[in-house]
């Protein structure tokens, strides 16, 4: 299943051995990056993979680190050699320190910064998972977890660890895939068997945000297992074939094909698989517009939304710390629909200049009843510096602002420049979720307009989204920053209306002007 598909395998540095994975993490891990879900292959039958895989072993036996090298010269040794050897431009990292966990004081630490330089220097895609907590804590009390989901994800033991706060790379987080265990499915009618999360809610060992001055962190969730209790043996049942997610077995010369196992390193290969995918299907793409595509076709499942809740702003923190943006949806990323189209650009901006685009909304789409929602989602690779507290060195973000001319938004920006405020203070523009106080630390941002009257779209004037680029310290090092944006428009799809026919020869999106502030 995998062999057919290997380019390459290899050990850094040397002293660690044999490529050989004698542990099975490392074969699980790759059955997920390249089939994205292996369930479906063995429901068909057929294993056909769509993409190479180049694997780099960098811990030994015991799952640590080579002692005598430093971690940073080994991580930027096996991405320089696979990217400039085979032309690899997507990375899954489900590796981290469980000892290093992020807080609000913490710095970003040397692993996350070399991932965040090697991002931007060669373009690429890199993904990590948050890394696993263990949310069971007394063990004359195991079933204390069925009580304290999910209030035991909030705990500050369950925070990112090392190098999940990497802010140029893609953070995931763990989704529940199926609350059927093994037990429950031998024996339907024994209620002992109790699952800790619902499906499409937060794993109960998944690790929480926010990242780098409060960015939202995970930026993605995707599924990477469940956890069940036991009430027969009273304990969680980490390996529970029912609640597992499947994936390849390293010990395959043994007649054994499958193995099943838990933890967000199997959510972050199924991001590594879209990635690799969308750069399939647009080749040309730069790594910020493959992290846009992924955050703006991703949406936070409802059930995820009714576990933790989503009326108040403190509820709907709490999801994007565990969820971030939500799940990403690869069809929607590679593709329009006739209810769903999305528009793109990918730019260069002067540091302290922003970009105006107008956005084309149709009549028809303002005439529609019932939901329409119109996104903008934004990715960036600024540089960074470990040793300033003002790590990320340059800001950049949006607002859509509607009503107002194109000579009317560019003069209340000159305005604000003028009196030495920052031009992000406009009043000008409506409400996103998330808004830009949430979103703005990230380098990777999404913001989403849902409106349900036709009165809210009913404006003369069209929508513009704005761009700006804020500098910091990098200023005086930089005079440009790269950028991706993508926008998308969406409506119910019992709507008649096709969209992407009436939109087609919109690509992408046309820059208005270019404008210093």
């Amino acid at each position: 299943m995998l062999g057919p598909a290997v380019g390459d395998t290899s050990a850094i540095p040397a002293s660690i051995g044999t490529s050989l994975d004698r542990v099975g993490h490392g074969t699980r891990v790759a059955g997920v990056a390249l089939y994205g879900d292996m369930a479906e292959g063995i429901q068909s039958g057929r294993f056909t993979p769509e993409l190479m895989l180049f694997s780099v072993r960098v811990t030994n036996d015991d799952g640590r680190f080579d002692d005598e090298t430093l971690l940073v010269n080994q991580i930027r040794e096996a991405v320089t050699q696979m990217h400039e050897g085979y032309g690899c431009r997507v990375f899954n990292m489900s590796l981290g320190d469980p000892a290093t966990i992020f807080t609000e004081n913490s710095y970003p630490t040397h692993w996350a910064t070399i991932l965040d330089e090697l991002v931007r220097e060669k373009n690429i895609v890199i993904v990590v998972s948050t890394g696993n907590h263990d949310p069971v804590a007394d063990a004359n009390d195991p079933d204390a977890l069925v009580r304290n989901y999910p209030a035991c994800l909030f705990d500050d033991t369950a925070r990112l660890i090392d190098p999940a706060m990497a802010v140029n790379v893609l953070t995931v987080g763990s989704l529940a895939h199926n609350h059927a265990s093994y037990g429950t499915e031998r024996y339907p009618d024994d209620p002992a068997y109790i699952p800790i999360a619902q499906v499409n809610q937060p794993s109960p060992f998944t690790r929480r945000g926010p990242g780098v001055e409060g960015a939202i962190k995970p930026d993605l969730c995707d599924y990477g297992g469940n956890l069940v209790y036991d009430g027969h043996q009273q304990r969680i049942n980490r390996y529970d074939q029912g609640a597992g997610i499947v994936s390849a077995h390293h010990e395959f010369g043994q007649g054994r094909l499958f193995a099943f196992d838990v933890g967000s390193s199997y959510a972050a290969p199924r991001v590594a698989h879209q990635a690799a995918r969308i750069l399939g299907q647009y080749p040309q793409a730069s790594a910020n517009l493959v992290r846009a595509l992924l955050v703006a076709s991703a949406d936070i499942p409802t059930e995820a939304k009714e576990c933790l809740g989503f009326q108040s702003n403190e509820e709907k923190n709490r999801l994007l710390q565990l969820c971030g943006y939500g799940k990403a949806d690869l069809d929607r990323a590679l593709f329009s629909a006739p209810n769903c189209v999305t528009l793109f650009r990918e730019e260069t901006l002067e540091i302290d200049h922003f970009h105006l685009y107008e956005i084309p909304i149709p009549d028809e789409f303002k005439q529609l009843q019932g939901i329409r929602r119109i996104s903008a989602t934004l990715a960036f690779d600024p540089p960074v510096r470990r040793t300033r507290r003002d790590y990320i060195g340059n800001r950049m973000s949006f607002k859509l602002i509607r009503g107002k001319t194109a000579d009317e938004i560019v003069a209340n920006y000159h305005e604000l420049s003028e009196t030495g405020n920052q031009f992000t203070a406009a009043t000008t523009t409506n409400t996103l979720w998330p808004n830009y106080e949430t979103r703005h630390s990230g380098t990777v941002q999404k913001g989403t307009l849902e409106v349900r009257s036709r009165r809210a779209l009913d404006y003369d004037s069209p929508f513009h989204l704005v761009v700006w680029s804020e500098g910091r310290w990098a200023a005086q090092e930089y005079t440009t920053q790269n950028y991706a944006v993508v926008v998308t428009l969406e409506f119910e799809e019992q709507a008649t209306v096709n969209l992407y026919e009436i939109m087609r020869t919109r690509v992408e999106l046309p820059i208005v002007t270019r404008i210093r502030v």
